[in-house]
């Protein structure tokens, strides 16, 4: 698909949202090594577990931390880079739901 070098292994967290982070909190999870923070899917891999589920996730990063309370980040950016890689995001959705049929999963 061409995207191999935008995929990565991470280490993600979550804060109580829906909501950005400060650049405080951003600081302090750079600090402990986090590389990405969602608002939800930690939630919801951590429910799906105490129910017994295997999980698979990952997440769409689609904007980057600010750490500078000077710089004001419109939220509008998050939903244009959805936009933007919309059809590989459906792309890869469908390549992984042909791999897990054929593994029987």
């Amino acid at each position: 698909m061409g995207i191999a070098d935008k995929i990565h292994i991470a280490i993600l967290t979550c804060i109580g949202g829906p909501n950005f982070e400060t650049p405080a909190e951003l600081r302090m999870m750079r600090i402990f090594g986090i590389d990405a923070v969602g608002m939800s899917i930690v939630h919801e891999a951590i429910a799906a577990r105490h129910c017994g589920m295997t999980v698979f996730a990952f997440s769409f990063i689609s904007n980057i931390c600010i750490c500078d309370y000077e710089i004001n980040d419109e939220a509008d950016q998050v939903l244009d880079a959805g936009k933007k890689k919309d059809s590989d995001f459906k792309k890869l959705l469908e390549k992984l739901q042909i791999l897990l049929t054929n593994n029987n999963m």
